[in-house]
């Protein structure tokens, strides 16, 4: 245990009055203890006890009592003390300087210019009268930065006054300067010395790490929960309620909301979500972001070094990129960094509090007035920091870091947070920039819900109850403390932040279905007409097994594709209906993006985060997307063929081509089975495997009958040699879309694999 003095250091002047002189008795911890003893005992004759001096310490461990000093110029002590169990003293010395005052104390410069006002020095007799001629040594402490005396040794004037203007060091810092009187303690004053270059910069330094960690925090938390993202958002059950709670609890385990809302808008451009799924998520979202704030506010700076350390060891386990033990190290490097960047701003910041150069920043940003205009200039750059960021959790972390470094008040946070929250959406829409409607529809309505919020957090700031305004009592009523008093404001701050993102998302969570149908009035179908009918949005690359659900669903779309081609291929074929050739054309170029793309997909996927479980079906959907391109370049070729035949009449006894119609038939029944089990799941698809295998049976055999029957074009049931030859030549291109078939269901199972 320990005892810590509460403002040790007393000037009284030429006064008499009774000092009461408080003491906290703190455990190791710095927690404070109850029922300690304290005793207050001087050897001075000056110094005498008009109470008990014996004083026990409450629960907030303060100890107190009152002396009394005489007359007497120069520096009376009073000892407080107290006895361990194990018989070692703690104690605790008080100097009372009787006869002295001093002002100047606490002042800034700038590097090489002198301060303000000069350091003054009052001596007085014992009748209160003004004492000259009292030599005064002027010196600086030797750790701290080097000042300039306008003189180091002087003697007080017939006012009592020893004056001395001091000069800025050449570096910034807090420099102790040192005054010694004959009678006296050692006075000790302080000079902070501000060059405005290297503290910009050094502030900024600080900032890019702090920012730095929470990206690579976010990045090593997203990484190692992408298995839990998969259960999470592929769930059956869809609740508005229960996707509220699943938005918040994957933002608070990423630590960013930029990412979770960034996830949001990649599985709606995927299709992995609806959009009426991801209003209650995003709502979600902004509750979780509230998370890592609430833990800044903590200011957990005994983590530090043992996350990294932590960080260090875990990177230092053999892996390769982004397994498991990687994401863990760059959560650990990631948050004893964010910590580390906050205790050094905070550090930077707290000496500058009151400082008459920010005091001047301050007055355009000072809220406290009520007036809008420091309103607008603050909601204005809170916006523009995190759009410039992409990240609302470091805006609102550095107004924690402002607000516990005593820099500002709880009237500037309430714009600042509403600012953080709208500057966010510009992440959002940049990252759905290039997708699909349906994922510039989550952005819209991101910025919808956000939008709302500053409209509600402006219309509370300046309706007033009484003379206070209205959000402000709301935050000031969550964290005990005077928040209007500075009290805790870093804690305020952060619970300003949860509160307003939890009361928008209870208002805006029964209004859902309102909201999409709001943004599908702003991004109508029309404006997107040309868009992709599948995507494979990158944003999957860091949660493999959603990338791959990703991918069995666009290649199940895009063999429907293919088999839609060949039924009009077919249909222009028997039919001589040309009216879907162009539509052929441009599905067979969907197809061949899908190819090229599911190529670029997988070689980037197994270059991210692709386990020994999920290595071989890599090569499978490579595989499977080269076979579906090359079906549409088989219907293109029979779509050709269907038009040579109808140039020459080939097919004016159409009874004579029953083969075709019956290897058709077969061939599309075999692909409606193979999507059915790439569809089905568990036994369903292997009763489906089953039949699978009889379809191709039979197909075999209907091409050998074919083959063998029409193989000559001399047969006299055959009417022309032409019509044995047609037939031959397209039930050759329908087999060779039934062997392309074939290498699909021999990869089924590596494809529905869950």
């Amino acid at each position: 245990m320990k005892l810590e003095a509460q403002d040790g250091s007393r000037y009284l002047a030429n006064g008499s009055e009774p000092q009461e002189l408080e003491v906290k008795v703190l455990n190791d911890y710095g927690k404070p203890v109850s029922g300690i003893k304290v005793t207050f005992e001087s050897q001075d004759e000056a110094v005498s006890f008009p109470e008990e001096a014996v004083s026990v310490s409450d629960e907030s461990g303060s100890a107190k009592t009152t002396v009394a000093v005489a007359p007497r110029p120069g520096t009376h002590h009073v000892r407080a003390h107290f006895r361990l169990p194990d018989g070692t003293s703690k104690e605790t010395t008080f100097a009372l300087c009787w006869g002295v005052s001093v002002a100047g104390d606490h002042q800034q410069a700038m590097n090489g210019l002198s301060i303000k006002e000069p350091v003054t020095l009052t001596f007085y007799n014992e009748d209160g009268s003004p004492k000259g001629e009292v030599p005064v040594h002027f010196f600086c402490e030797g750790a701290s930065p080097k000042v300039e005396f306008s003189a180091e040794n002087l003697k007080s004037d017939e006012a009592g006054q020893a004056k001395v203007y001091i000069k800025g060091a050449n570096v910034s810092g807090k420099s102790f300067i040192h005054a010694e009187a004959p009678g006296f303690d050692s006075f000790c004053f302080s000079v902070q010395t501000i060059d405005k270059s290297a503290l910009l910069l050094k502030l900024l330094g600080f900032f890019s790490l702090f920012y730095l960690g929470l990206v690579f925090m976010s990045f090593g938390l997203r990484t190692a929960a992408s298995e839990k993202l998969k259960a999470l958002f592929n769930s059956k059950e869809r609740r508005p309620i229960s996707d509220l709670f699943k938005g918040a609890f994957v933002t608070a385990i990423l630590q960013s909301s930029g990412a979770a809302s960034d996830m949001v808008v990649g599985f709606v451009n995927a299709g992995l979500l609806s959009l009426s799924v991801s209003v209650p998520l995003i709502l979600g979202c902004n509750i979780g972001s509230t998370v890592a704030p609430q833990i800044m506010a903590c200011r957990l700076y005994y983590l530090i070094m043992p996350s990294l350390v932590l960080g260090a060891v875990f990177r230092l386990i053999p892996g390769r990129r982004g397994d498991f033990w990687h994401a863990l190290s760059r959560i650990f490097f990631g948050f004893g960094t964010v910590f580390l960047a906050f205790y050094l701003l905070e550090e930077t910041l707290t000496p500058l509090a009151g400082s008459e150069y920010f005091t001047e920043i301050g007055k355009v940003f000072d809220c406290s007035t009520g007036k809008f205009l420091p309103f607008l200039y603050s909601f204005l750059a809170a916006f523009a920091v995190s759009a410039v960021l992409r990240s609302s959790a470091a805006t609102v972390g550095a107004v924690i870091i402002l607000s516990c470094s005593g820099m500002m008040n709880l009237a500037t946070i309430c714009p600042l947070i509403l600012g953080c929250n709208l500057g966010k959406s510009v992440a959002v829409h940049l990252s759905a920039k290039g997708t699909s409607r349906a994922a510039h529809r989550v952005a819209v309505i991101h910025t919808i819900i956000n939008l709302f919020t500053v409209a509600l957090g402006t219309a509370c700031f300046f309706i007033k109850l009484g003379d206070r305004s209205l959000a402000l009592l709301f935050f000031d009523a969550f964290i005990p403390g005077d928040a209007f008093r500075g009290d805790q404001l870093g804690h305020h701050a952060a619970m300003a932040h949860t509160m307003v993102n939890l009361l928008t998302a209870l208002l805006l969570l029964p209004f859902c279905s309102l909201l999409v149908k709001l943004s599908e009035k702003i991004i109508p179908v029309k404006a997107m007409e040309n868009e992709k009918s599948y995507v494979l949005d990158s944003r999957l690359l860091l949660t493999p097994n959603l990338a791959f659900a990703q991918l069995r669903r666009i290649t199940i779309e895009a063999l429907e594709k293919g088999r839609i081609m060949m039924s009009y291929a077919y249909s222009a074929f028997m039919e001589n209906d040309f009216s879907k050739d162009q539509e052929i054309i441009m599905m067979e170029n969907e197809l061949d993006d899908f190819q090229r793309d599911v190529s670029s997909f997988l070689t980037w996927l197994s270059e991210y985060n692709v386990d020994k479980q999920n290595t071989e079906r890599v090569p499978a959907y490579i595989h499977v997307a080269h076979d579906i391109e090359r079906i549409g370049d088989i219907a293109v070729n029979f779509l050709h063929m269907a038009k040579n035949c109808a140039e020459r009449d080939l097919l004016a006894h159409k009874e004579s081509v029953k083969p075709i119609e019956d290897y058709y038939s077969a061939m599309d029944l075999y692909c409606s089975e193979i999507l059915r089990a790439l569809k089905g799941r568990g036994e369903e698809r292997e009763d489906i495997t089953a039949t699978l295998i009889i379809r191709q049976k039979v197909l075999q055999q209907l091409d050998s009958e074919i083959q063998s029957e029409y193989a000559a074009g001399d047969q006299g049931d055959m009417r022309s040699i032409k019509i044995a030859v047609l037939i031959n030549d397209s039930v050759t291109i329908m087999s060779r879309m039934t062997r392309h078939l074939l290498n699909i269901a021999q990869r089924i199972t590596l494809l529905t694999k869950d």
